[in-house]
């Protein structure tokens, strides 16, 4: 069985962390465990190496078959993708990063207008950025 995690609703690692436990297969989009170094985060055409740390998350936890994968911020993946290219091409570079983040509020109860605002700055996006990547 094969549980895909794609909440970021902080209480979610409970859950995430029981699946494991439970030996069954977890793929999160949760940002919960990106950073815990038994824990691979994948950017599938970039780093599947990465998937090689199962082996001893399997040992660490007692597992059989079930493994939690992260996969990065999703502006992350984006940059990740093209950075690889550009690396595998040129060698290592140094970038300089902008995203654009919105939010889209419904105006009417129809959804047929939205209005995009655009926030100039959220809380920890920028740490995900270059430790993600």
């Amino acid at each position: 069985m094969l549980y895909l995690i794609v909440s970021s609703v902080p209480e979610i690692f409970i859950l995430e962390m029981a699946f494991l436990e439970a030996n069954l297969a977890v793929f999160s989009n949760a940002k919960n465990y990106r950073r815990d170094p038994l824990v691979p985060l994948v950017v599938p055409t970039v780093d599947l190496r990465h998937l090689d740390v199962l082996t001893h998350q399997r040992k660490h936890y007692g597992l059989e078959k079930g493994f939690l994968v992260c996969n990065s911020n999703c502006a992350v993946i984006g940059i990740v993708i093209t950075l690889a290219a550009l690396q595998a091409k040129f060698g290592p570079c140094q970038v300089s990063v902008v995203t654009r983040q919105c939010l889209v509020q419904d105006i009417l109860a129809s959804a047929a207008w939205t209005l995009s605002i655009v926030v100039p700055f959220i809380s920890g996006e920028e740490d995900k950025l270059e430790t993600e990547a």
